[in-house]
Order: structure tokens, then sequence, then C-alpha cells
């Protein structure tokens, strides 16, 4: 499987909701970091900031990319580590994948997949 490594990320106000301008994101990170990185502001980790961050626990936040799945012979599986706290995996607009709990790892048989883009 390639990816095109060209993460954006956005947020809405429920998981189907408007979605707001989207933003370059890096994958392994966190929201934080790629919201601090785009809008120049301080670390939420550093000093008294955290309540310029508030906001963003009551959002639902969207990362996208695209990927294409090759048929190399082998199962393609899409493994994700750490994804905190509940996630729909969508591809091609479908529901493939819910999950809840606290840094999980699940994977995920693309198979039916290989080809598409």
């Amino acid at each position: 499987m390639k990816t095109t490594l060209n993460w954006t990320l956005c947020w809405s106000d429920t998981a189907d909701g408007v979605q707001s301008e989207r933003i370059p994101a890096m994958v392994p990170g966190y929201v934080q970091a790629d919201w601090a990185r785009t809008h120049g502001i301080p670390s939420y980790l550093e000093g008294d900031h955290e309540e310029k961050y508030a906001w963003m626990e009551d959002k639902f936040w969207h990362y996208n990319t695209q990927v294409v799945v090759e048929d190399n012979g082998m199962v393609p599986f899409l493994c994700l580590d750490g994804v905190d706290y509940q996630y729909d995996l969508l591809l091609n607009g479908r529901v493939v994948m819910y999950h809840e709990g606290l840094f999980t790892s699940t994977k995920t048989d693309l198979s039916a997949y290989i080809g598409q883009n």
C-alpha cells in the first residue's frame, strides 16, 4: 500500500457536520501540534497555553489522505496504533471500521480495495 503522505486535518461540531478549513497534518502526530504549527500559536505543552486549546476537546477531528492499495500477492492491512479515543475509518466514503478505546492497536483487511483510488 502506498500513501501520498499528504495528510490533512479539519474539525466539525458533529461527526457528519460541516467541516472547517483543512490544514496540513503530520501522521503520526496529534491535533494540537498541527493546529499550533499552522496557526502560529504556542504549544499547549508550554507555559499556560492549554486554555487556547480547550475548545478542541468538543470537536470531531477528520484526518484525510489518498491511499492506493496494490496487489502484491499479500493480504494488505491498515494497522492503526495509538488512536485516542474513538474513530470511524472511512474508505471511499464508506465506514469500514469503528473503534472505541484508548490507544488500542487495530488491523483492517483492505483486500476489497485493491486497485481502487
